[in-house]
């Protein structure tokens, strides 16, 4: 059996919809970036996140940020990585959130412009997300 007949197969027995598989694979070929949107919809979360820190050194904003008990940063993480807080110490949190921090400048900057309100409308509202990284 070719691939296509093993994944018509596979849909079968999911009882899948042609429509909902369809709108699937649109938004995963339409997709001017390489880069899924789940990943741009956590940069933003974390670069939002640590915009409204109150800390004052950089450093400091991201270990509060990634401290174990902040509960938001937890949920926040377990949500878009599926539950993978524990499997990371919060010195790899700290570094990996230092990379988004650090190598996303154009995204800190159009972020920035934002109201606070609106800042806040990215992170708890999917379609205000989806239109920003358009």
């Amino acid at each position: 059996m070719n691939k296509w007949g093993e994944l018509i197969k596979y849909l079968n027995s999911k009882k899948a919809k042609p429509e909902a598989v369809l709108n699937m694979v649109k938004a995963v070929y339409d997709r001017k970036s390489t880069v899924a949107p789940e990943r741009t919809a956590w940069k933003v979360n974390v670069v939002v996140a640590l915009l409204n820190r109150t800390e004052k050194t950089q450093d400091g904003k991201i270990w509060g940020l990634v401290n174990s008990k902040n509960k938001s940063y937890v949920a926040a993480y377990n949500i878009f990585h599926k539950d993978r807080y524990n499997k990371k110490t919060e010195t790899q949190h700290f570094n990996a959130c230092k990379k988004i921090w650090q190598s996303n400048k154009l995204l800190r900057t159009r972020i920035k412009r934002l109201t606070p309100k609106l800042q806040h409308r990215l992170q708890r509202h999917p379609a205000w997300l989806v239109e920003f990284i358009k």
